[in-house]
């Protein structure tokens, strides 16, 4: 969707980092970090196609700054953060193995 855009790209990954989550597949190192990471990316990217006005009128702010400022307008407006946060400790045993109880 964006990939082509050098200011996009690195918004999107300081809005991953203001939340601590995984930039990139690659920068995964398990399963779980996977799936949080594409959860992150589903979660902004509807977040930007939903705001599209608001974060476009921060492109001529670093992307830091504006991911920053984009995550405020967010929850000022939803009152959510603009990634959820989400939580497998319950979901998996010590073994990794997925517990559906």
């Amino acid at each position: 969707m964006y990939e082509n855009d050098p200011w996009v790209r690195e918004f999107i990954i300081n809005c991953f980092k203001i939340y601590g989550a995984p930039p990139a597949v690659v920068a995964c190192v398990n399963h779980n970090e996977e799936v949080y990471h594409t959860f992150c990316a589903i979660s902004l990217l509807l977040a930007m196609r939903e705001q599209k006005d608001d974060w476009s009128q921060l492109r001529s702010e670093e992307p830091n700054d504006a991911a920053y400022a984009f995550a405020k307008i967010y929850f000022e407006k939803r009152g959510e953060h603009l990634i959820p946060t989400i939580s497998y400790s319950d979901d998996y045993t010590e073994d990794g193995e997925y517990n559906d109880a």
